[in-house]
């Protein structure tokens, strides 16, 4: 998740890097009050949750082969998997709920 140069330090010297130098190096995406903490954790869960979970999994299949050597390879699979997000029942939903200014209910089809 970061460069050599940071590796090396955080492995060479075994320091503990605070919250703010963890949010500088890329190695934590936001830093809140620790009062805040749980609050926070289950309003992103709630949120990740709420959205439609096939987008949700070829997001995260994207996210790996975009992170892995065989990323070429992958590029039809992801493909296949945008197409099928598309094609879902769920998209179909989501784009009805927009439609109608409510909240979708997606069902995993």
């Amino acid at each position: 998740m970061v460069g050599p140069a940071i590796a090396s330090e955080i492995l060479f010297s075994a320091r503990m890097l605070d919250a703010a130098e963890a949010l500088t190096h890329g190695l934590v995406n936001r830093v809140v009050p620790a009062a805040d903490l749980e609050t926070e954790v289950n309003g992103l869960a709630a949120t990740v949750a709420g959205n439609a979970p096939l987008t949700i999994e070829a997001a995260k299949s994207a996210i790996q082969a975009a992170g892995s050597d065989a990323a070429d390879a992958a590029a039809d699979r992801m493909n296949a998997l945008a197409t099928a997000c598309s094609m879902s029942a769920d998209y179909a939903e989501g784009r009805q709920a927009f439609a109608e200014k409510r909240a979708p209910v997606f069902r995993r089809r």
